[in-house]
């Protein structure tokens, strides 16, 4: 009997052994598997983080040649127009000289001809000497007078004719940069669409919905600490009319399709819009909605290139995803005035406008003001 009690308690001790071990063995795995999910995320993560930086690199490099091919075209259009107006110039001069040839030639005849008659005949024609006498002088005095105009004339030709030398060469150089900047643009957006191809690859990874809610909830706290030091650092300003007194009476900062509305939930996430989502084509401008100065204007995350305006009592208007950025830091703006052109900057996969006004640091509905 005692033989067989030791051996029951024999065989349950070496069951329970067993399965401690089993246990043991599971969570080591676990614990292995654990800590290689953790080191694959954060490898992703460091991944996500340097595209992100290229991408940064990438978009702000595009936006400001952007801004040089607009300034080189720009430029291009006055060489044309003034190249146009120099060939009108030189026509013009070219018909007042020959003009003024043929009046010379005209003269010339006239005088020959009164040169070649006898004084005699003269005489019997009863023509006063002294009359003759002026008359020659004048034609003389003319002669003088229109080839000193000829003179004149073809010394602003060849002025002309060298000017045009130069508007040509000038307009050869710009065309040349143009080609240039086009060529660079052109790599830079290949760039940036691998980029955004290889960061897309990379968001699907981690594309759940609490990690798409964590991502939305730290890029709201970036942008969110931006706006208190912003509000902190501010000082009061009034510029023209209030925007509570403009409800409803400002223009949309870029004509385009409201694709988010303020308040709407925002896919895969907890968090509702805190401004407005406008689907417009890339470069398109967009423009201050109000007078105001510029108090931030930088690459921001999760908003890409972002500018944002004060407009005095506690008002603030954001514009985000910009191509390129034509106003800075500390600059006065009017209401219509040029601030940026649309883009997708910040990693999205489409040209589209963050726009969103704050009040006292707090998100407000935009469609109470634009309409």
């Amino acid at each position: 009997m005692k033989i067989t009690i030791l051996l029951a308690i024999y065989l349950l001790l070496t069951i329970n052994s067993a399965q401690a071990q089993t246990k043991t063995e599971q969570l080591n795995k676990l614990n292995k598997t654990i800590k290689k999910l953790t080191t694959n995320i954060i490898a992703t993560h460091h991944r996500q983080k340097t595209l992100q930086q290229m991408l940064k690199e990438n978009e702000v490099a595009a936006g400001r040649l952007a801004i040089e091919l607009r300034k080189t075209e720009h430029q291009l259009n006055q060489q044309y127009t003034l190249l146009e107006k120099l060939n009108i110039n030189k026509i013009e001069y070219r018909n007042s000289l020959a003009i003024q040839q043929n009046n010379l030639a005209q003269q010339i005849r006239a005088t020959y001809m009164l040169g070649n008659q006898t004084y005699l005949k003269l005489l019997l024609n009863h023509r006063d000497p002294n009359q003759l006498s002026r008359i020659f002088m004048y034609y003389n005095y003319l002669q003088k007078s229109r080839i000193q105009l000829i003179n004149q004339i073809s010394k602003t030709l060849q002025e002309l004719h060298k000017n045009k030398l130069n508007t040509v060469e000038q307009t050869k150089k710009l065309s040349i940069l143009k080609q240039q900047q086009q060529q660079e643009y052109r790599k830079l957006t290949a760039s940036k669409q691998q980029h955004i191809y290889l960061l897309h690859g990379i968001n699907l990874q981690l594309k759940t919905q609490q990690q798409k809610l964590n991502k939305l909830l730290a890029d709201k706290k970036v942008l969110e600490k931006v706006i208190a030091r912003l509000k902190a650092s501010i000082i009061s300003a009034d510029f023209a009319t209030p925007l509570n007194q403009l409800h409803k009476k400002l223009h949309w900062p870029v004509k385009g399709k409201i694709e988010d509305l303020y308040g709407s939930q925002i896919e895969h996430s907890q968090l509702k819009w805190d401004g407005i989502i406008i689907r417009a084509p890339e470069g398109l401008n967009v423009y201050a909605i109000s007078s105001g100065r510029v108090v931030f204007a930088q690459w921001l995350q999760g908003y890409g290139l972002l500018l944002i305006i004060n407009h005095g009592h506690g008002y603030m208007s954001l514009y985000g995803r910009n191509n390129s950025l034509y106003k800075q830091v500390g600059d006065i703006v009017q209401p219509g005035d040029v601030i940026a052109t649309v883009g997708q900057s910040g990693g999205y996969d489409h040209p589209s406008l963050y726009f969103a006004i704050r009040l006292n640091g707090k998100p407000v509905d935009p469609k109470l003001w634009c309409s």
